[in-house]
């Protein structure tokens, strides 16, 4: 009874993983009847090429999986116990969904982490944007006053687009810390805000050859309150940040299918999930991917605010994003809402 009674799921399996008994809580999450079964393979059947390699070695162990489109973490913990009068031993394995509390660490951190970029650029956003609009004046009044074959032409463009995007900076930085409009609470229609991101990013895919699938899970008419002007920029954002992916790709891989494919479904709560089969995130880079002005792009036009953006858009609308990536095998976005 104290066995069955335990939440989370503990089995015993010999020196080979094989399940010798399991409580309720194991048998709940996994096929009936598993004994005499491979532990890890009975489990996490649906996705056990995505078990890391280390799992059968390692005492202690986190790791995440993607199920059915859900990005799941768990905590592993494996306890050898000697047989008496006998040289073998058995496993106590204990497994436990760690998912929520995952969640949540990470919602704690990106809004700490979002409210100090938020204090930070609103304190510097006003010392920068005078100096800067004086810089912008008098670049576009020489340009004014030159004409397009003079040799100092491209110098002041240059001068003109560097401070424009220093410009667009400094507003995506004033952004984490304004609250959002009055009137900006409108009802708009997912599946409509989705396809108007793919039409922005159309002239890219198209001309780059990459495939966007739009697939709706829901016979529904999905609907969110919000802003969906801001919703589309965030979705053309992860986008963008895929399109990118490919681009870096390529440099490595000349056969490659290209592929972004977005999915919608309601019920309890509102999902977008988008998922390309590009080259994936890192494991070194993975925490660092909401760290603004953080990017591993190489083009220096890239201030690395795509995804932190992002972020800060889908979380003023009362929703949590989510990316789940492991390298070579893709990268998948989840906007919950």
């Amino acid at each position: 009874k104290t066995f069955n009674s335990i939440s989370d799921s503990v089995a015993l399996t010999n020196s080979h993983f094989d399940i010798i008994s399991a409580n309720n809580s194991f048998f709940e999450q996994s096929l009936p009847h598993p004994t005499s079964q491979n532990l890890f393979e009975v489990f996490f059947a649906e996705a056990k090429n995505q078990l890391p390699e280390n799992i059968y070695h390692m005492d202690t162990i986190q790791f995440s999986i993607l199920l059915n489109g859900n990005v799941k973490h768990y905590y592993l913990r494996k306890h050898k116990i000697p047989l008496q009068h006998s040289s073998e031993f058995i496993f106590m394995i204990l497994i436990r969904d760690v998912t929520s509390q995952k969640q949540l660490e990470n919602q704690v951190l990106e809004s700490s982490k979002l409210a100090e970029l938020g204090t930070i650029g609103s304190s510097i956003a006003h010392e920068l944007n005078n100096p800067l609009g004086g810089i912008l004046s008098f670049a576009q009044l020489i340009k004014m006053d030159l004409d397009k074959d003079d040799p100092f032409y491209k110098d002041i463009d240059l001068i003109e687009v560097s401070a424009l995007k220093c410009k667009d900076i400094i507003e995506n930085l004033l952004g984490f810390s304004r609250t959002s409009e009055e009137g900006e609470n409108q009802s708009y229609s997912l599946e409509e805000t989705i396809q108007k991101a793919i039409k922005i990013v159309n002239l890219q895919t198209a001309s780059k050859n990459i495939q966007i699938d739009f697939i709706s899970h829901s016979d529904e008419y999905l609907e969110h309150k919000g802003n969906q002007n801001q919703m589309v920029q965030a979705l053309c954002n992860i986008l963008q940040n895929s399109i990118d992916a490919f681009d870096e790709q390529k440099k490595t891989s000349s056969a490659l299918t290209q592929n972004i494919r977005i999915e919608v479904k309601g019920g309890h709560k509102n999902q977008i999930t988008i998922t390309d089969n590009g080259p994936g995130i890192p494991a070194k880079v993975r925490s660092k991917i909401f760290n603004p002005l953080f990017s591993t792009k190489k083009s220096k036009t890239k201030s690395g605010l795509g995804l932190t953006v992002s972020y800060q858009i889908v979380k003023n609308q009362g929703g949590h994003l989510e990316v789940f990536s492991q390298p070579k095998a893709g990268t998948s976005v989840r906007i919950t809402l």
